[in-house]
């Protein structure tokens, strides 16, 4: 495009010989012709009419623009001659007036303030024109702010000399959706703003009305584009969350499993005991071998919900429901909590209402929910302490509460005590091993899923 095909872009005017004095503008470009021709018609409008002229570059920038501006007749050696004309290398003036990476305002001033000052001595009508590309170095350097900051210095020289300026940026450099910001800081701190080519020169004005509507059409493209990546990123955010969550409730649900499968451990072994103790004696033999087999069964429960990977992403339990002695289910959690009962020498009592009480719900569970008390209640109760275990009936609901003398649960840990795995602070014996210092995991939410669906032929209250 040839320097006459720039009169019908907006803002070209201020191209021209009658450009405000004082204007401060941008052009933005694709190629390099277009800002060459750009600086030739504001550089060379100005010498024709005793403008002085300064242009701050780089050098192929300023050889093509001396190239252009004798093919129009201006003799640049004598105007450089006369000081009319200064040519300044835009880097090497960058290095003199950066000062830790920022823009020194005295360097600048004495620098760039000078050569305003000596272009404008020379001119014969006392205005100068300046190009400069330090502001586009800058920003092509990943120095923004820095380049805003150096606009703002030109502004403020312009207060103090007389001339006008137009700065050249490379429309490409503004790609990333996080130039936004800063590209409207640049066009704010212009009097003028010159778009780049593809805005078309020679257009009449309803061309360039199709061209507005089809450049608002690519705006509400890119807008819509963004939406929707915003709107993924979220759901994959969701996604990571819920994944996270899901392996979080795994970790809780295998680690309260591993901890249950170690319950049945102990009646087992003490019946081995006494089996080996006893082995000529059938009926202490018959009852041992019920207790084993009864763990046994309970442990293979247990197994069963660690062989099931449905449960255990979904951190929740199987409930089996069935009709079931409330005895019974107290006999079963004394019979895994009996040997560290012992062990510690407490005394246990219970409770039962004289009237037999017939439950629906999973025996199992509730067994497990009973004997994490007592195992509970054993472990942080001083030796030879007492226990009670109490079960009232009122009506079609019933009450299960274990009570010890022990010093009970410190205020700071009352609300995290359904926690996995919280650890208070326990009467000590030699003979207790390190891993037992924790909690057994009673989790309070499938405390109360087991709750709900234990009924005496109705429900069970509370534990």
């Amino acid at each position: 495009m040839g320097v006459s095909g720039f009169d019908d872009m907006p803002g070209m005017a201020k191209l021209n010989g009658n450009a405000e004095l004082n204007g401060h503008i941008v052009q933005f470009y694709e190629n390099d012709p277009f800002l060459i021709d750009g600086v030739t018609r504001f550089i060379g409008a100005g010498l024709r009419t005793g403008h002085g002229g300064v242009v701050i570059a780089t050098k192929p920038h300023r050889d093509h623009l001396e190239e252009r501006l004798a093919e129009h007749g201006i003799d640049v050696a004598e105007a450089r001659a006369a000081g009319r004309y200064q040519p300044l290398d835009a880097a090497e003036m960058l290095s003199s007036l950066m000062v830790g990476g920022w823009p020194d305002e005295k360097i600048f001033a004495d620098l760039i303030g000078g050569a305003i000052a000596r272009a404008t001595a020379a001119s014969s009508v006392q205005r100068v024109r300046a190009f400069g590309e330090m502001v586009a170095l800058l920003w092509a350097e990943g120095q923004g702010e820095a380049a805003i900051r150096l606009e703002g210095l030109w502004n403020e020289l312009a207060k103090n000399q007389p001339f006008s300026l137009l700065c050249g940026y490379p429309i490409g450099g503004f790609k990333n959706p996080k130039d936004a910001g800063p590209f409207t800081g640049i066009t704010a701190s212009h009097s003028t703003v010159i778009p780049a080519e593809s805005y078309s020169t020679n257009l009449d004005a309803d061309q360039r009305l199709r061209l507005v509507a089809q450049l608002q059409q690519k705006a509400a493209v890119l807008e819509s584009e963004i939406a929707a990546r915003i709107e993924l990123q979220e759901q994959l955010q969701a996604k990571i969350e819920e994944l996270a969550d899901v392996d979080r409730r795994k970790d809780e649900f295998l680690a309260m499993l591993g901890h249950e499968l170690r319950n049945p451990l102990s009646p087992v072994t003490t019946a081995l005991h006494l089996m080996r103790m006893h082995e000529n004696d059938p009926t202490r033999t018959a009852r041992a071998r019920e207790i084993i087999e009864r763990q046994v069964e309970h442990m293979t429960r247990l197994v069963d919900d660690l062989l099931d990977v449905s449960r255990i992403t979904r951190g929740k339990i199987d409930l089996r429901e069935e009709t079931v002695a409330l005895s019974e289910i107290v006999d079963r959690a004394v019979e895994i909590a009996r040997p560290l009962i012992d062990e510690r020498g407490h005394r246990l009592m219970l409770e039962l209402p004289e009237r037999p009480i017939q439950l629906v719900g999973d025996s199992a569970r509730l067994e497990q929910v009973l004997a994490n008390l007592l195992n509970n209640a054993a472990k942080y109760t001083d030796v030879g302490g007492h226990i009670w275990l109490r079960a009232t009936a009122d009506g079609r609901d019933a009450m299960i509460s274990v009570r010890d003398d022990g010093d009970g649960l410190a205020p700071e840990l009352r609300q995290q005590v359904f926690d996995l795995f919280v650890q208070g602070v326990r009467p000590q014996l030699p003979a207790v091993r390190a891993d037992e210092e924790s909690f057994e995991p009673v989790d309070v939410d499938r405390l109360r899923e087991v709750m709900v669906e234990a009924r005496v032929f109705g429900s069970v209250r509370s534990v």
